[in-house]
């Protein structure tokens, strides 16, 4: 009887010498291709060429990573990649980016740790960057925080930590639908569209979201947003959240955040902040009505 010698299964190259190689050459092309974006329109409309590459179905053998590279060079990285990567677009609030964030992005896709907590030097990096932004603005030594991966993430988070807060109830255990009291956030009519996604996601309903007008500098007015409140809480809701713009994405406008922290304070409400805020020349470090989430 003849044994079956079982051959490993492994997701590693199969070598890792011409893997080297060409991620030698990808680490080349890429910075090459940032150190040129100058010398680039910021963007060329792709060709028909182009468009129907993507039009191809799923291959249904592999193809190798050298073609796989191929095709991501010729019809990703070419002359056609422009936008926000580009030093003259402005058309969007998303940076440029470095080339050196782009090098870091692949250190920490090679480690690829899970976060489970732990003394893991991964781990005490999740900690100490907050504990030095916690030092930049000010914040009380108690203050904690979270990395995730946008702003869109750091806002769900931040209504859903002032949600759980001000329930008056144990929401994590009994669920949005026992709230006692229909909860409601505000902002101005300016505010992130993730803000809408997020009280989506939360449970909380579009009707639960006061879209506050703005005034002549696309500012939260707010006389009107402290009317708004007292008049939810006299028809027996349960203000929790007040948002405020650090730098709106469409004009990069900033609401009153010492009047909001002010409004908030007086009527017992959590305003986090979208966007980071620094160099105000303000200490909200004393506060308790204030939750900070940076983009």
């Amino acid at each position: 009887m003849v044994e079956e010698r079982r051959v490993e299964e492994t997701l590693d190259p199969e070598n890792w010498e011409e893997l080297k190689v060409l991620g030698h050459r990808m680490v080349d092309d890429m910075i090459d291709h940032l150190a040129s974006a100058r010398q680039r329109p910021p963007m060329i409309p792709i060709n028909e060429k182009i468009a129907a590459a993507f039009m191809k179905p799923l291959p249904m053998e592999p193809e190798g990573i050298e073609k796989t590279y191929g095709d991501f060079k010729e019809n990703v990285l070419g002359p056609h990649m422009g936008l926000n990567t580009h030093p003259r677009f402005w058309g969007w609030v998303v940076g440029t980016g470095t080339a050196q964030g782009a090098l870091a992005e692949m250190l920490a896709t090679g480690i690829n740790f899970n976060m489970p907590g732990g003394p893991f030097p991964p781990v005490l990096v999740e900690t100490q960057v907050p504990r030095m932004v916690q030092g930049d603005i000010r914040f009380p030594k108690g203050a904690s925080g979270l990395l995730v991966g946008g702003g869109s993430e750091a806002n769900l988070l931040g209504i859903a930590v002032a949600r759980n807060t001000k329930a008056g109830f144990n929401l994590r255990k009994l669920g949005q639908a026992a709230a006692p009291r229909r909860m409601v956030i505000y902002g101005s009519s300016e505010t992130h569209v993730c803000i809408d996604k997020a009280v989506q996601l939360l449970g909380l309903g579009e009707d639960s979201f006061r879209k506050i007008p703005v005034d002549d500098d696309y500012r939260v007015m707010a006389d009107i947003l402290e009317e708004e409140i007292r008049k939810d809480k006299a028809a027996g809701l349960a203000p929790f959240c007040v948002v405020g713009n650090a730098g709106t994405t469409n004009t990069g406008s900033f609401d009153d955040l010492i009047r909001l922290a002010d409004i908030c304070a007086r009527e017992e409400t959590l305003v986090p902040r979208r966007r980071r805020l620094r160099c105000m020349g303000c200490d909200w470090g004393s506060t308790k009505h204030l939750v900070a989430w940076h983009r």
